[in-house]
């Protein structure tokens, strides 16, 4: 029904002011003071925005001096791209936002709801807030985000104690003596680390995964409960959880997901590429 179409079929359960999030996306936004910006306007839509390098993968925002959006564009081309203030797929609306979301028909908030509002003269606000924002359906940023909290660029509270130098460490973790950990570098809990690996720099290991003897992983995010055969070699990668890597193998910007295996998707800018579950 697109994203405003299934707003619509929960308005039974929609009292008052209220929120929507696209579930693609991380952020560290303070929500609450968004909403306390937001009641002080006349706006009955407010949609909060970044700016970014690329804009031709979002919908673009033009506003005036004021915040009051005057254009939006869902994912143009190059060279129509007026703004490189994106919306970051978050809105606050109040409920007579729901009575322009039309019953019987898919409808998208950024290129149905939101122009036709403007049509009518609607008042919608632009909201740019600090913090950290990245649209994950891209496999390079979905890699790279878990690095920027490792960092601290994205203020996420981690699963983990800090021990030192950016090594993160869960519960219950078997780390031999002979490992050599170069930060970033999160461990999940429960996982194991066997001899002789190297892990580092930039490397998420997902909860109850092991990596055995003299395997080397750099740059990559292994999913929980996952396998990394001894003297295995992984860079750039993205490793689905529950996966396992044979012993004796190197694999270098790839992303594997259970049987399915995609070569070189994790490059920055790479095109979404649709990975259906029940496939």
């Amino acid at each position: 029904m697109g994203t405003a179409g299934a707003v619509k079929q929960a308005r039974n359960m929609i009292e008052g002011r209220f929120i929507v999030i696209h579930g693609d996306i991380v952020t560290d936004f303070d929500l609450k003071a968004a909403i306390a910006r937001h009641e002080k306007s006349s706006a009955i839509a407010t949609i909060l925005t970044a700016d970014t390098d690329d804009p031709t993968q979002f919908g673009l925002v033009g506003h005036d001096e004021s915040g009051t959006v005057t254009r939006i564009v869902e994912k143009p081309k190059s060279d129509q791209a007026f703004t490189n203030t994106v919306s970051t797929g978050i809105y606050i609306l109040e409920p007579e936002v729901i009575s322009c979301i039309p019953y019987d028909r898919v409808c998208d908030f950024s290129m149905h709801v939101f122009p036709a509002m403007l049509a009518n003269m609607e008042p919608i606000r632009a909201m740019s807030l600090p913090g950290y924002w990245c649209d994950v359906g891209n496999p390079g940023h979905y890699r790279s985000l878990h690095f920027d909290a490792l960092t601290g660029r994205l203020d996420l509270e981690l699963a983990a104690t800090h021990i030192g130098e950016g090594i993160w460490i869960g519960e219950r973790v078997m780390i031999d003596p002979s490992v050599e950990l170069v930060g970033p570098v999160y461990i999940g809990t429960g996982s194991s680390i066997g001899r002789g690996v190297r892990l580092g720099e930039r490397v998420v290991i997902g909860e109850g995964s092991v990596i055995d003897d003299h395997a080397v992983v750099s740059r990559s995010v292994i999913g929980s409960k996952s396998f990394i055969g001894r003297n295995s070699h992984i860079s750039n990668c993205i490793v689905g959880g529950g996966y396992s890597v044979n012993e004796d193998n190197s694999l270098a910007d790839q992303m594997i997901i259970s049987d399915l295996h995609y070569s070189r998707p994790t490059v920055e800018n790479s095109p979404t590429l649709p990975i259906r579950p029940s496939k």
